[in-house]
């Protein structure tokens, strides 16, 4: 089934155009999500999404339902949701109310420096593992490529001994939790409003997004730190986030997703298997491991998600016939577990930015 026929039978609306699970109709975007929760899930976060588009007057996001009236739509090679948002921007004001209406939520999680010092930790030992492999001395950029990865690699040490010296002098726990972005380097309604790009953490990260990413200028930032009374705790963690080379970082990454999108010609769901799969595999984030996935599915031909199910099918059966007593192939490709790796890219590899890049430059690339 096409995207166009699914989206008209499950929801009826027929658009002109799909690209990415994204499409436009009279000033809304309408985007599809793939989802694995279950209906009272989608349920708790619909109502969430009710109560933002309220607070919001009516700029908000929507999950729509499908003809049966159910959230979750089947038919495509995941589990499926329909959101859409009107299009627009928002602004700073809009950020700071955010903050302000969820501050001290708190989601069960364990919030501290520690944690956010593993986490970087772990970026860095990536990018210097892996990222830096992609690089290929005869690009024509290699050395401007070198040397900023080689800065920001600087500038991420240097933001990991802010937060540890901050955690000595005012110690581990991060208070005054709130609802922020995973990525807030767009200030489009979509980025804004989506429930899969929201997560508690402190409000400073979304600060540091908008400046890092020019979203707001110098004189709306100290205005911004001017009105919220940041303790010196706080200050410390706005200032290793500002250190912290977000951007660049996903630029790095961005090489290999280049590699992927444009040599491969592979869309973004069958890389994201590839991720997947890696972690299974190998208990860890490599660039290096799902890039010999996905070079090995290229070579079989692999052009969507069907013919990864193909060769899954395929290799279940030469296995069966080989040891029938083993494991039975359902078994083959087992739900990934929620490892670092996986919460990962979900948190921190940005993919809804990549798919955003992959639509406005694919021409380029």
């Amino acid at each position: 089934m096409s995207l166009k026929s699914f989206v008209f039978d499950k929801y009826g609306y027929y658009p002109s155009e799909i690209v990415d699970y994204t499409f436009i109709i009279e000033q809304w975007i309408f985007h599809l999500e793939f989802y694995e929760g279950d209906e009272d899930e989608l349920s708790n976060i619909n109502d969430f999404c009710i109560e933002l588009n309220k607070m919001y007057m009516g700029k908000g996001v929507q999950i729509i339902k499908n003809r049966a009236g159910n959230f979750i739509s089947q038919g495509l090679e995941k589990p499926a949701v329909l959101l859409c948002v009107p299009l627009g921007k928002m602004n700073l004001y809009d950020v700071i109310y955010l903050h302000e209406k969820y501050l001290n939520v708190n989601n069960g999680e364990d919030f501290s420096i520690s944690n956010l010092i593993k986490i970087w930790e772990d970026k860095v030992e990536l990018i210097e593992s892996q990222c830096s492999k992609a690089l290929k001395k005869d690009e024509v950029h290699y050395n401007d490529i070198f040397t900023a990865m080689s800065c920001a690699l600087g500038m991420a040490e240097n933001a990991i001994q802010y937060l540890a010296e901050a955690k000595l002098d005012y110690g581990d726990e991060i208070e005054n939790l709130t609802l922020v972005h995973k990525r807030l380097n767009s200030l489009d309604s979509w980025t804004f409003f989506n429930p899969f790009n929201l997560i508690v953490s402190h409000r400073v990260r979304d600060y540091a997004e908008l400046y890092k990413f020019e979203l707001i200028n110098m004189e709306d930032f100290i205005n911004v730190l001017s009105n919220i009374n940041l303790t010196a705790k706080e200050a410390s963690l706005l200032m290793a986030r500002l250190l912290f080379p977000t951007r660049i970082f996903d630029l790095l990454e961005e090489n290999y997703m280049k590699k992927w999108l444009q040599a491969y010609k592979l869309p973004m769901d069958v890389v994201k298997m590839a991720c997947e799969r890696t972690v299974m595999q190998t208990g860890k984030a490599s660039f290096a491991y799902a890039d010999k996935i996905l070079a090995s599915w290229k070579a079989a031909g692999v052009k969507s998600m069907a013919d990864v199910e193909g060769l899954d099918k395929a290799f279940a059966a030469k296995k069966a016939q080989s040891a029938p007593t083993e494991q039975p192939a359902a078994q083959i490709n087992p739900k990934p577990k929620q490892n670092r790796f996986i919460n990962y890219t979900q948190s921190e590899w940005d993919f809804a930015e990549l798919e955003r890049l992959e639509r406005e430059q694919r021409e380029k690339w």
